[in-house]
């Protein structure tokens, strides 16, 4: 059983030597002082933990925020196209009606006005 106990310690005080620094790291007042230095050392990792927790929200905001500005950025380039792909179909909607008057109006010089031109009204009007 002692020598058990011996190659425990062994075993434990070679794991305290290999992970020494960071032992020290996270409880750098432990273990030259007593508790007062592990309340220090508990304050230190609390206020650690808040500095990262803090850091990593700002990024997350940062990041929420840039990836709202890109949607409503991609949103307005939509909205443009949107908009010129409109105004290009009001342009040829409107060249397209002018076009029709004018095809209209010709036809109408063309085809009725010779038509009704040539129509002798008095023969059709009996007693004239």
């Amino acid at each position: 059983m002692l020598i058990k106990l011996g190659i425990l310690a062994v075993v434990i005080v070679g794991t305290l030597i290999a992970f020494s620094p960071e032992i020290n790291k996270y409880f750098p007042n432990t273990i030259t002082n007593s508790f007062e230095s592990l309340k220090l050392d508990l304050d230190s990792i609390t206020s650690q933990t808040t500095q990262s927790a803090d850091q990593k929200i700002d990024l997350l905001t940062q990041e929420s925020s840039a990836m709202a500005n890109e949607a409503f950025d991609s949103a307005g380039r939509v909205v443009e196209y949107a908009e010129d792909q409109f105004s290009m179909t009001s342009d040829r909607f409107e060249e397209d009606l002018a076009e029709f008057t004018d095809t209209s109006a010709t036809f109408v010089e063309e085809n009725i006005t010779d038509k009704v031109e040539s129509i002798d009204v008095d023969a059709l009007i009996p007693g004239t």
